[in-house]
């Protein structure tokens, strides 16, 4: 085994770790010990996190010649993970007007007759995200790769004593 091969291992290794270790966090609906964010509408289908399962089983680990990528192809994971707010321009059509004046009849709240008779044409709507972080750094996930480590490269001065003993 060379010294490349020894890190190509730890690496490899460690990708299998994280992946195991952030699957967990799906579990447990927190980073390691910090509680994810609560819901404001509870929803009686789960986690938000994982309702599809789509975020969960898009995370890809991709170990490189520096260290490992951690990549997902859904469009939501990174604001999921980070935090952050989306503002975006909304078009008010007759069918929103008629949905506005069905719930004011229903509850009598004034706030839908407003939005039925506003003469805005758009509105802007603010959407903030807290962080649910699933994936980052975190003093386990360095503990646990220091232990991978420790473990390969005493594999490989193992391994090495006893080629050199031949």
């Amino acid at each position: 085994m060379t010294t490349e091969q020894l890190k190509r291992n730890i690496i490899q290794d460690f990708a299998v770790e994280c992946g195991d270790e952030f699957d967990q966090n799906f579990v447990r609906k927190a980073f390691f010990d910090r509680p994810w964010a609560p819901v404001k509408i509870p929803d009686t289908r789960g986690s938000l996190l994982l309702r599809s399962g789509a975020l969960r089983s898009s995370l890809r680990y991709t170990p490189t010649a520096s260290g490992l990528r951690i990549t997902s192809d859904t469009p939501y994971a990174l604001i999921h993970n980070d935090g952050g707010v989306i503002n975006r321009e909304l078009f008010i059509t007759d069918k929103m007007r008629r949905w506005a004046w069905a719930r004011y009849r229903a509850t009598k709240d004034e706030k839908y007759k407003g939005m039925a008779l506003t003469r805005k044409q758009t509105f802007r709507q603010t959407i903030r995200i807290p962080e649910r972080r699933f994936v980052g750094d975190h003093p386990t996930i360095r503990k646990r790769m220091e232990d991978i480590a420790r473990e390969n490269t005493e594999e490989f001065a193992n391994q090495l004593i006893k080629d050199t003993m031949k």
